[in-house]
Order: structure tokens, then C-alpha cells, then sequence
């Protein structure tokens, strides 16, 4: 299931960078459908939260401002240190950051590789 879902994130985020509105805006509604009931059940709540900050980011790109964004990722995410986040979850992550920061997603990743 944890690979099905991250496909599922990186084909969203594949629609969104290459501005395929409609396609990203179906994608939205497809992961909804299929896995919010799931994710509830499981309590993994951040994946929930990534994807409405992503689809907030993506509609309207204003209203998510970096400090915004730094603010909803402390109180919605609990870190659980370098040793044992996944690079993966945390390259998520730095792509939304980069997005909104207007920075190099790999510079952004080394940043929070560094940080967490």
C-alpha cells in the first residue's frame, strides 16, 4: 500500500509540474476518493494534510506563504529525527517547500536532510 500511495503523490505532483491542471485536478479527486477514508483508519493524517497543502499551493498560489507553510508543517507533522524519517516522506516535503520558497528542490532537500 505505501508504494501504491507514493506513486499515486508523485504522479500528482508530475501533473502539477508540468501544468496539467485538469489531469493534477483529477488526480486530487481520484487520491480523495481512494485513500482518505484509509488514511483516517490508519491515523496517518500527514499524508492528508500533505496533499490539501499541496492542492491549497497549486489553486491558489498566494495564499501558502513560506512562513504559512512553516507554520502548518510544525503543528500538522511530528518529526521523528534523521535516523529514522524516510528520505522519500522528506523529499515530498522539500518539493512543496521549494515550490513555495522558489528554490532548487535539491538544495531544499540537502536542507532538510540536514535539519531534521
Amino acid at each position: 500500500m505505501a508504494w501504491v500511495l507514493k506513486k499515486n503523490i508523485i504522479e500528482l505532483l508530475l501533473f502539477i509540474e508540468l501544468d496539467h491542471w485538469d489531469l493534477a485536478h483529477n488526480r486530487f479527486e481520484r487520491f480523495q476518493r481512494q485513500f482518505t477514508a484509509l488514511l483516517k483508519k490508519t491515523g496517518e493524517q500527514r499524508v492528508l494534510t500533505f496533499v490539501s497543502l499541496v492542492k491549497s499551493s497549486y489553486e491558489q498560489p498566494g495564499k501558502v506563504t513560506p512562513e504559512a507553510l512553516d507554520d502548518m508543517v510544525k503543528s500538522s507533522f511530528t518529526y521523528v529525527g534523521r535516523d529514522k524519517e524516510d528520505i522519500f516522506v522528506l523529499s515530498f516535503y522539500a518539493w512543496l517547500k521549494a515550490r513555495i520558497e522558489k528554490r532548487a528542490l535539491y538544495e531544499v532537500t540537502l536542507e532538510l536532510v540536514s535539519l531534521a
